[in-house]
């Protein structure tokens, strides 16, 4: 399965995630960034969920550093006003380096 945006499926001539990692050499993957994934556990957007948690395990896998947060919610605004300021300090932290 590959995950493309919100897609649990490739899209003709857009790498997926997997293609994009893997792109990489060791070294440079060594470079990135950590970053955070953060999704709903009742997400009715299909595929969504599980491609998620597929992401998060070949993620782990591969040894790259990230979070990955499932709780309870939709894909919502409800959902998505927590995961903002989460998210803004996240990229503080980047850019500031």
């Amino acid at each position: 399965m590959y995950f493309n945006g919100y897609l649990p499926f490739s899209i003709e001539g857009i790498p997926s995630l997997y293609e994009i990692v893997n792109g990489y050499t060791d070294a440079q993957r060594a470079q990135f960034p950590a970053f955070t994934m953060e999704v709903g556990t009742e997400d009715q957007v299909p595929g969504l969920y599980d491609s998620n948690v597929a992401f998060d395990a070949f993620l782990t896998q591969q040894g790259l550093e990230h979070s990955f947060i499932s709780r309870p919610g939709i894909h919502e605004w409800v959902f998505w006003t927590v995961c903002y300021p989460k998210t803004l300090a996240a990229l503080g932290t980047v850019w500031n380096k």
